[in-house]
């Protein structure tokens, strides 16, 4: 199931975004930037998406290989 993120719990998916992730996810999930994030898991996400409300687009993270 696929849940949303709290801004307030956006910290929990940092370790998804490292040196070579777009801006815009980084800025989303810093709360630097509008955006919603749903994940598979509220309490220990391993993967999700971000949608970015200003640009119509999504952004996946995480683990490819979890079903």
């Amino acid at each position: 199931m696929i849940l949303e993120l709290e801004k307030s719990d956006f910290y929990k998916c940092k370790d998804f975004i490292h040196d070579e992730s777009l801006l815009e996810a980084v800025a989303v999930i810093n709360g630097d930037h509008p955006g919603r994030v749903f994940v598979d898991d509220v309490m220990a996400p391993a993967s999700g998406f971000i949608w970015l409300g200003s640009q119509n687009g999504y952004i996946f993270m995480g683990d490819e290989e979890n079903e």
